[in-house]
């Protein structure tokens, strides 16, 4: 028999003082969490742990065909609304160089964008509800998504977040939301932005080859470095990363830092492999526009009649397009019921809400086969004085081997959350 609830107004700092009593325990997680990183699609002891705190709270916890992942459900009384609360959960091939005495003990693999704080954050926020829920009741229920591969999807499952739509965990479901730390803010400032948050990635993967030959005959020989720069300066006449623009060409990489054929001065090379990434911030329907245009002019430019362009021995060859999930759009409803709550916590000092210029799959929870899911993503700063002083005066940055947190913001975040999920459910 469950226990009785509490009936009456629940104090006023209700959130405030549970977020507090769970920060020491959201602290002990990160940690463990951070010294044991693990790559997209293989989070298999982060998903133990996950199910193992879980359990704690008498939480049943559902993992994936991938056996990676975790779904979980807070049933509240009656028959109210539930919503989801996401937290990604892989780390990065970046060999952490913090020297924190909880440092990544796995070679190579780091958590260098915050994903392990996510995770704590998202077990904190269990921890609270599930209190709230025994002492008074939720009047609705909470989804509970621990998402693998967010950072990299997977051949077999695709994106994270397809993956966990195509595992059931929005089904049900009449929200959800996203977080991120960001160390870009300050601690105490939180971004909370209306409409399009951020920016929808799509990739070109191309290649471009000759014959090769003597490094002294190179006037005759196509010399396809120089060659994949000026495709790389046509395209920013076009899509000028400094200029306010629709679509973004930002990074143009060689795949895998590799120009094959040669290793020696006088031997010209006979290959290289291009990924070009555009990033594009408006609805998707003008973004499958542009888009289509766009390979249509590179496709007019260094292709003839669809076909493999060859001149003077060089050969230009489109090998993959990946169109890639919308970007995040945030439910002007959700945003402002965040906003209010930011701006009634004492910790918060700041809420901005303008354009960033990253890439989330969270779009995936949002615009998914399910169709469309009123969604909210928001950012809560982790930069503080004391984390550029223990980190010799910089601000550590993400993807960064010397990322790092400052962990109360994880209080400010799991506190923000709660405070959500709870209006949302007692809205009607």
């Amino acid at each position: 028999m469950p226990a009785p609830r509490k009936k009456g107004k629940l104090p006023r700092n209700y959130i405030l003082v549970a977020a507090k009593k769970v920060f020491p325990e959201m602290v002990r997680l990160r940690r463990n969490i951070h010294s044991q990183p693990e790559l997209s699609f293989r989070e298999f002891k982060t998903t133990r742990l996950v199910l193992g705190e879980l359990k704690k709270l008498g939480i049943v916890g559902r993992v994936t065909k991938a056996k990676t992942g975790v779904i979980a459900t807070i049933n509240g009384s009656g028959k109210g609304r539930t919503i989801a609360i996401r937290a990604d959960m892989d780390a990065l091939p970046i060999q952490e160089t913090t020297g924190l005495s909880f440092a990544s003990k796995r070679k190579g693999v780091m958590h260098a964008c915050g994903h392990d704080s996510h995770i704590a954050v998202l077990l904190g926020l269990a921890k609270i509800l599930t209190e709230y829920n025994r002492r008074h009741g939720l009047p609705g229920n909470i989804r509970l998504i621990f998402q693998p591969g967010e950072e990299s999807g997977s051949r077999t499952y695709g994106p994270g977040s397809s993956f966990m739509v195509n595992e059931g965990a929005m089904k049900g479901v009449s929200a959800v939301l996203g977080f991120h730390f960001i160390s870009e803010y300050k601690l105490g400032r939180v971004h909370v932005r209306k409409g399009i948050r951020d920016q929808a990635i799509s990739f070109i993967k191309f290649s471009i080859s000759s014959d090769g030959g003597h490094g002294a005959s190179n006037s005759e020989i196509p010399d396809i470095v120089a060659i994949s720069a000026k495709i790389r300066a046509d395209i920013d006449r076009i899509y000028n990363p400094q200029k306010p623009s629709k679509l973004r060409a930002v990074s143009l990489r060689c795949d895998h830092g590799q120009v094959s054929g040669t290793d020696r001065f006088n031997v010209m090379p006979t290959g290289i492999t291009h990924t070009l990434a555009f990033r594009a911030s408006v609805p998707e329907k003008e973004r499958t526009r542009i888009f289509k245009k766009l390979l249509t002019n590179i496709r007019g430019a260094y292709l003839k009649n669809g076909k493999p362009w060859k001149q003077k021995g060089l050969r230009f060859r489109i090998t993959s397009i990946e169109y890639g999930l919308p970007a995040t759009e945030n439910d002007p409803k959700l945003a402002e019921l965040a906003k209010e709550v930011a701006k009634e916590h004492p910790d918060v000092n700041a809420i901005y809400s303008r354009q960033t210029v990253g890439s989330e799959d969270f779009s995936g929870y949002t615009h998914s086969k399910l169709g469309r899911i009123p969604g909210l993503y928001i950012s809560i700063g982790t930069s503080s004085k004391e984390l550029i002083k223990r980190h010799g005066g910089r601000k550590p940055d993400h993807h960064e081997s010397s990322f790092d947190i400052d962990e109360r913001a994880m209080r400010i975040a799991v506190s923000l959350l709660a405070e959500t999920c709870i209006r949302y459910l007692n809205k009607r």
